[in-house]
């Protein structure tokens, strides 16, 4: 039941309020893990002002199921971060976060991808003992807000 939490999220790129950051929804651009791929997107520049992707997938079980996500060691190691990069580096505490009814933390970072440096944003949020991680991927360059563009690919969601 929970997995079906995504599936309004693949043709939101359609649902967008004017104005709003286009996402168009691409093939899982990482490599296989223990998990199955979720659901990826692309923003053009010419939408997002940078070139992005943003992936969300569910990991059952994932969560503790009293308290949710507790801190930044659970959004290191939860929001795939690692698949995209194994150099990522913390810039900074994480942000509590919330999406609707799911809540958890986000925290950004900078790592090295096919030898460019590159900004990653992590979002793990969790619902009971389940959890959505979401990550972005954008030029080191970009400082662009990306919360109202998580909160709107999230907020279908039960």
């Amino acid at each position: 039941m929970f997995l079906a939490m995504l599936l309004p999220v693949a043709s939101m790129s359609h649902q967008e309020p004017a104005g709003a950051s286009t996402w168009t929804a691409i093939d899982w651009p990482y490599p296989r893990d223990g998990w199955p791929a979720g659901h990826a997107f692309r923003c053009a520049p010419s939408s997002c002002g940078a070139p992005a992707v943003l992936t969300l997938r569910v990991k059952l079980g994932m969560c503790n199921c009293d308290t949710g996500v507790r801190d930044d060691l659970e959004v290191d190691g939860l929001s795939d971060v690692d698949l995209i990069s194994s150099t990522f580096v913390p810039l900074a505490p994480g942000t509590l976060f919330q999406a609707g009814a799911l809540r958890g933390r986000m925290r950004e970072y900078e790592a090295v991808i096919d030898g460019a440096r590159k900004r990653l944003v992590g979002v793990v949020l969790s619902r009971g003992c389940d959890v959505v991680a979401a990550s972005l991927v954008t030029p080191d360059r970009d400082r662009r807000d990306w919360t109202g563009d998580f909160t709107r690919l999230l907020q279908n969601l039960p």
